[in-house]
């Protein structure tokens, strides 16, 4: 796995300003909290993602296939 820094601010990733972010494409996704998909457990997981890192907070990546 691989963690990537993010560079635009959480709120912006995760759909608060941009009408084409995560919640708008999966509308029946999101789940009151506690549940992972909430909007507050991903902003939790980012957050201790980029702890690792030394960032605010971070992405993490896993390469499923690998094409030459």
């Amino acid at each position: 796995m691989a963690l990537l820094d993010i560079i635009e601010p959480i709120e912006t990733l995760i759909g608060q300003h941009r009408p084409d972010t995560m919640f708008t494409h999966y509308a029946t996704e999101p789940r009151p909290w506690p549940h992972p998909r909430s909007r507050r457990g991903i902003e939790h997981l980012t957050h201790w993602r980029g702890a690792t890192l030394g960032a605010d907070a971070a992405e993490a990546f896993l390469l499923g296939r690998q094409l030459s």
